[in-house]
């Protein structure tokens, strides 16, 4: 659908819709910036994803991470959730 047979009021809308799926995008790349290093937020909630002025989110809260072992699927396995990702800053930001 082409945005200039849109109203105004769709226009706003479209716009807006694109906003939230970038928030939404920037979110799973950065979750999985941290799965690719072996590190499980824990505590992902909306006063946990921080909007830059250009509308990008940046995960934040890094205190409830935790690193699964190489050998370890989930923290269900056995030795789970026994380190705590130390090397993990309280704000990370993946470009």
């Amino acid at each position: 659908m082409c945005l200039t047979a849109l109203s105004c009021e769709d226009k706003l809308l479209a716009s807006c819709n694109c906003v939230h799926l970038k928030v939404a995008e920037d979110i799973g790349q950065g979750l999985l910036a941290l799965h690719e290093r072996g590190i499980v937020h824990r505590d992902l909630k909306p006063h946990n994803v921080l909007l830059t002025g250009q509308q990008r989110a940046k995960v934040s809260d890094m205190g409830h991470c935790k690193r699964l072992l190489d050998q370890q699927a989930s923290f269900e396995s056995p030795g789970a959730g026994i380190e705590k990702a130390k090397h993990v800053s309280q704000f990370i930001v993946f470009q």
